[in-house]
Parts: C-alpha cells; structure tokens; sequence
C-alpha cells in the first residue's frame, strides 16, 4: 500500500501499468458511489504529473462535484502537486443543470466529451475522467457504456466488490479498443447516507454563490435555453386580458408555441381547471409555470461561442419590462448572451428546495 496515499498495492499496480503506456491515455473510473473513484483518479493524476506527464481531469459527477459547482460536468490540467481532486483547479465547465444524471444523459455524455476534447486541444496527454455513482440498474448500465462509446477510453478502471457490477465487467472484458483494469474499492473509502451527501453539495453551492452578487440580463439580446420560454411567441395584450378573465388570475406572461400556450401566473393552477381554459379557448393545451418556481432555478451563463462562464441562480423574470434577475459570482451582463435554466432550485445557503422535472419549466 502507498502510505502517503493510503492507496491499496492493486492501485499501484494499476497506475503502474497506466504509466507503462506511452501513448496518449484517457482513463474513465466507473464504480458504485463510496467506492473511492476520485481517490483513484487523485492518486492516478499525481502519478502521471510526476512522470512528467502532461494531466487534465474531467469531473463528470453533477452530484458530488470536487473541481466544479454541483450541476456542473468540469475539468482542469493538474499542474501542481495534489493529493485531492478538489486541489485541481477549475479550468473549464459544462452546464447540466441538475445534481443527478437521471434524465439528463444526453447533456452528461455532451459535456464529458466536450470537455475532454478541449483538454486534448491543449496538449494533455493523459485525460482521467471520474464518473458519478449513477452505475446500476438499466439507467445506469446505458449511461456508463454510452460515454465508453463516446469517450474512447484508453483503459477503463473499473472498482467494485466481489460479484458486483459483473454485467458490466463482462461487456468489458477482452475488449480491443480499451484495457479494463478491476480493482477492489480502497479499504479507506468512506459511505456517506443520503443526507450527507447533500450536505456536502449545500456546502459547496454556499462557498460557490457567497460572492455572488445580483446582475440584471436584458431578454431582448440574451437567450433563454432550456426551458419552454424559449420557445413561442408572445400573446398579445387582449388574448392576455381574456385569458387573466377565464382563470381569474392574474397572467405575467403568455406565449403561443407548437404545443399550445405556456402561461407563468402568481399561483399554481390545477391540471382541470388548465384542460377547462384551454377548451374554452380552443387551444390545444395551457401549461401553467407559477412564477415563484422561477425563483432559485440553478442557471448556466454562457458566452457567444456556447461556452459555460458562470453559474448563477434566477431570482426573478420581470416580463413587462424584458429583464432577468440572477446571483452569478464573475460574470458581468455584457458578458452574456444565453441564459440556460436548470432543474433544481436552491436557496442562496444552498439548500435544495425543489427538483423540476424535463418540462417544468
């Protein structure tokens, strides 16, 4: 065992047999979550950095980040000694939105590779990618072999106990296009409940927005992505007047699109009472999004060539006037020219107060 690393002889082994190869590597760490992956992709970092190694990292667990903010898929080039994947510094991030992978696959396999090739743009030579735990079941069996295909891993190191995860050891094995490396989870890796877990990400969304401070974004020259808003166009004032009369509630936006109308109004309204307007209307459907929803939506700031420059949290759309309000730490508004909405809202200590769903908003 490396005893400054409290790192297992099988691990050393491991990136003994990395270093060995002198080709360009990519090395993807898959295993269940405590298993110790980040350890493993710490430890692998520092090795290859003292073989002279040119080393970046793509962290692409959105729950359990340690270069970027939860929500985020990040990466950095290791170029200083480290003995946490947290000590490599940020360089780079993609916006997913969410805190889990679960029904955000397509972004989570987008960022990844997006990253990972702009790290090789730059000349790294040995790419590590530490995965999140999302690994079994059907979803996750899908989503660690759809970024195997995308990636194109050198070597896989998969990390897992005796009769676990065998499916995906079994597709893996004999494989010619990559090396798989199993190894035993470390003796020293730590369960962490449910709850602590999202303690932590609570405490690293408090570090991340402390210095944020509230920037105003002018909606008739920055883009709304992710989110039906962005969508249709909007109803005139007397279509809104009608529509404010039938629902008996006031209507701060309202825009047609392909699916029917989306509407944002002060309160909810019920699924029935939506399906009544929309007959009497002769529309097709009505979703309702209640504006305080829009509050604390996790949000990505991107520049004009699609690239993540902050992440910040909406506090609020001011329709009439075309503006929207968000705590974001370093961007400023001539920054910015699209506006990407998440699926989960936060208080500014980080608390989780709300998990949306693909269509929510």
């Amino acid at each position: 065992m490396s005893e400054a690393w409290n790192i297992p002889e099988s691990w050393q082994r491991a990136a003994e047999r990395i270093l060995r190869d002198d080709r360009p590597v990519r090395v993807m760490a898959v295993g269940m979550p405590d298993a110790g992956k980040t350890t493993f992709c710490a430890f692998l970092a520092e090795e290859l950095r003292r073989a002279d190694r040119a080393v970046g990292v793509v962290d692409a667990d959105v729950g359990q980040s340690s270069l970027g903010v939860p929500g985020t898929i990040s990466a950095g080039r290791v170029t200083q000694p480290i003995q946490r994947l947290s000590e490599v510094p940020f360089q780079m991030g993609y916006f997913v939105g969410d805190v889990s992978p679960t029904g955000h696959m397509l972004a989570c396999l987008t960022g990844a590779r997006l990253l990972a090739d702009r790290l090789r743009a730059q000349g790294v030579q040995a790419i590590i990618i530490d995965t999140s735990g999302l690994v079994k079941g059907p979803s996750g069996h899908e989503l660690k072999q759809r970024k195997a295909d995308l990636l194109r891993p050198t070597h896989i190191v998969l990390i897992r106990k005796e009769g676990e995860l065998e499916s995906l050891a079994r597709l893996w094995r004999d494989r010619q296009s990559f090396a798989l490396i199993e190894l035993p989870p470390s003796p020293a890796a730590q369960t962490r409940s449910p709850q602590e877990r999202r303690a932590r990400r609570a405490a690293r969304f408090r570090s991340f927005f402390r210095a944020a401070r509230p920037i105003t974004l002018d909606l008739s020259r920055v883009r709304l992505r992710s989110t039906r808003l962005a969508l249709g166009r909007p109803l005139d004032a007397d279509t809104r007047g009608r529509l404010a009369e039938i629902l008996q509630q006031e209507v701060l936006h309202a825009q047609e699109d392909t699916e029917g109308w989306t509407i944002v109004t002060p309160g909810w309204l019920s699924r029935p009472f939506l399906m009544e307007a929309a007959r009497q209307l002769g529309v097709n459907a009505i979703h309702c999004i209640p504006s305080f929803r829009l509050g604390g939506v996790l949000c990505g700031l991107h520049d004009n060539r699609g690239r993540l420059i902050d992440v910040g949290l909406l506090q609020s759309i001011d329709f009439d006037h075309g503006r929207a309000i968000v705590l974001a730490p370093r961007a400023e508004p001539s920054q910015v020219h699209t506006l990407e909405l998440g699926r989960v809202r936060l208080a500014p200590d980080g608390t989780e107060l709300d998990r949306l769903r693909p269509g929510d908003l």
